[in-house]
């Protein structure tokens, strides 16, 4: 069976999609001494990429015509045995059309979302962008 023909959750066949996504997630390690801003990252960070990314001037962030079309963050609470440290302190899906659409709208806003990533962290991001399939 091919995997174009698998159904997702809701029963529609991958062809049947109407948006094929692909997501960027951006993660920071924890421990040691790595310090992260959890309301800077939320507050002013989150403004700036929203605002970069949504690929339009109206107040609406998932406009259509946006290359941004969502985004979550999670702040890591535990490790995979009960007590244990998260292995990494924040991560960030920031959800795109494709690729094409992400690298476009990157290029130009790389140095100003670069450059206030230490404004919330010293930690070294950790970057893949995949593809959504389910």
């Amino acid at each position: 069976m091919d995997w174009h023909d698998n159904q997702n959750s809701r029963g529609l066949t991958t062809s049947e999609r109407l948006v094929p996504l692909n997501r960027l997630s951006q993660r920071h390690q924890a421990g040691g001494e790595i310090k992260f801003s959890r309301m800077l990252a939320s507050s002013t960070s989150l403004e700036l990429v929203v605002t970069a990314w949504r690929g339009d001037s109206t107040d609406d962030h998932w406009a259509a015509g946006s290359a941004l079309q969502g985004l979550s963050v999670e702040h890591g609470i535990s490790g995979e045995e009960p007590g244990s440290s998260a292995p990494y302190i924040a991560t960030g899906h920031l959800v795109f059309d494709s690729l094409q659409a992400f690298q476009t709208s990157f290029a130009s806003h790389a140095q100003e979302v670069m450059a206030d990533i230490p404004k919330y962290t010293n930690s070294e991001p950790i970057v893949q962008i995949g593809e959504l399939r389910l």
